[in-house]
C-alpha cells in the first residue's frame, strides 16, 4: 500500500501578546502524522480595523513544533490587531488560528 499523499500541517494553537509596541506569538504544532513532513515556517498575518493600512504578513521560519515568534512589525497600542496564523511545509500551507491582540 502506498504512503498518503504528503499535507501541509495542521492549524497551530496561538497565544499572541503584546510586549511594548512588538507582536509576540507563542505557538504550538500538533505531531505531524506518520510520513508527514513537520511544519518549516508559520505565516503570521497581522490586520487592524482601525486603520485602512492593508493587512500584513511574514514567513517565519521555525526549526521546533513549539516556541514563539516575533514578527518585525511595530503595534500602535491605540489599535486593535487580528493575529491569524497558519503553519506551512514544502507542500504548502495549512489552516489557520485567529486572535485579537
Amino acid at each position: 500500500m502506498a504512503p498518503p499523499p504528503a499535507a501541509p500541517p495542521p492549524a497551530p494553537s496561538i497565544e499572541p501578546r503584546r510586549v511594548g509596541d512588538r507582536l509576540e506569538v507563542s505557538y504550538a504544532l500538533p505531531e505531524p502524522p506518520p510520513g508527514q513532513p513537520p511544519a518549516t515556517a508559520l505565516v503570521v498575518h497581522l490586520n487592524s480595523a482601525d486603520d485602512a493600512l492593508p493587512p500584513r504578513a511574514q514567513a517565519i521560519p521555525i526549526a521546533a513544533p513549539a516556541g514563539e515568534v516575533s514578527p518585525p512589525v511595530r503595534l500602535d497600542p491605540s489599535k486593535r490587531y487580528q493575529v491569524t496564523v497558519s503553519a506551512g511545509n514544502d507542500v504548502g500551507g495549512g489552516p489557520t488560528a485567529r486572535a485579537t491582540v
